[in-house]
C-alpha cells in the first residue's frame, strides 16, 4: 500500500506510513499517490437543439455565398477587362490611336464582345484604316447583324471629321464605301459643302475644285448641284479680281454640266492664260 502523502511503500496490513507516519486507509491504491485515483469529473455538455428553420436558412445562405463567389470569378474571366473601359474613355475623347490599342487588348481576351469590336471598327475609320474598318465591321455583322444600322451611320460622321481635319482623300475613302443611294446622295452634298467652306478660306482653285469633281464622282446626281457651286465661285472669283481663277471655276462648271455654262467660258475666259 502507497502513502497517500509521501509515497512511500509499506505492508498491506500497516496502518501508519513507515516514512512519514501518516494513517493509511483502505481506500489508499496500491500505486503511487494519485495514480488509479478518480479524476475530476467531465464537463457538463448540454444538448444543442437547432430549429429546422434555421437549419433552411444557413444551408441556402451558404448556397447564396457559393454562387456569389463563382459568379465573380466567371466575371473576372469572361467579362470586361479594365482595358475595354479605358478604350471607351478614349473613345469618348476621340483619341482613337489609344482606344484602338486598348481594344486590342480586350478582343485578344474576349472575342465575342460585339461593343469591343463595334468601336475598334469605329476607331479604324477614324483613322483612315479603311481596310482594318471593313475587316472589323465583317466580323461584327456576321455574328451581329442588329448593328447594321449603327454602322451605317458611322460614316458620314467619320467621313465628316475628316472633312474637318481637311483630309479629303480620307472622307472620300470612307464615302465611297456607302451603297445606299439616298445615302451617297447626301455625302455628296456634304463635299460640296465642305467645298464651298473651303473657298471661303483660299481663292485657290486646286485648293477648292477637288470637292466638287469628288462630289459629281460620288453621286452623279449631284453633279449639277457641284457645278452651280462652282458657277457661282466663277463669279466672285471675277469680281474679287481672280480672273485666271473665275476662268477655271467656270471651266469646272461646264464640265460637270455640260452644255449649260458654255457662255461663262466666254464671259470669263477670255483673257485666261494672257
Amino acid at each position: 500500500m502507497f502513502c497517500t502523502k509521501c509515497g512511500t511503500d509499506n505492508k498491506t496490513e500497516a496502518k501508519f506510513c513507515k516514512s512519514c507516519g501518516a494513517g493509511l486507509s483502505a481506500a489508499a491504491a496500491s500505486s503511487p499517490a494519485g495514480i488509479g485515483q478518480a479524476g475530476p469529473p467531465p464537463p457538463l455538455t448540454l444538448p444543442v437543439r437547432v430549429s429546422p428553420e434555421l437549419t433552411q436558412w444557413l444551408t441556402i445562405g451558404g448556397i447564396a455565398l457559393v454562387v456569389l463567389f463563382a459568379g465573380l470569378k466567371v466575371w473576372t474571366a469572361f467579362g470586361p477587362s479594365p482595358h475595354f473601359k479605358l478604350a471607351k474613355k478614349a473613345v469618348a475623347r476621340g483619341d482613337w490611336a489609344s482606344a484602338s490599342s486598348y481594344l486590342e487588348i480586350e478582343l485578344q481576351k474576349h472575342e465575342d464582345n460585339a461593343e469591343a469590336r463595334f468601336l475598334s471598327g469605329q476607331c479604324q475609320l477614324y483613322l483612315c484604316q479603311q481596310g482594318r474598318a471593313d475587316s472589323e465591321f465583317k466580323k461584327l455583322l456576321f455574328k451581329h447583324p442588329d448593328f447594321k444600322e449603327r454602322v451605317d451611320a458611322l460614316y458620314p460622321k467619320a467621313a465628316e471629321a475628316a472633312l474637318a481635319k481637311d483630309d479629303l482623300n480620307c472622307a472620300v475613302m470612307i464615302l465611297r464605301q456607302l451603297k445606299d443611294p439616298v445615302a451617297k446622295t447626301a455625302a455628296a452634298t456634304q463635299l460640296i459643302e465642305a467645298g464651298v467652306r473651303k473657298a471661303a478660306d483660299t481663292p485657290e482653285y486646286e485648293s477648292v475644285s477637288n470637292y466638287f469633281v469628288q462630289a459629281g464622282a460620288l453621286d452623279p446626281n449631284s453633279a449639277k448641284k457641284a457645278a452651280e457651286k462652282a458657277a457661282e465661285l466663277a463669279a466672285t472669283r471675277h469680281t474679287a479680281g481672280f480672273t485666271d481663277e473665275a476662268c477655271r471655276f467656270a471651266q469646272l462648271a461646264q464640265s460637270l454640266d455640260r452644255g449649260r455654262y458654255s457662255e461663262l467660258i466666254g464671259k470669263y475666259c477670255s483673257n485666261y492664260g494672257r
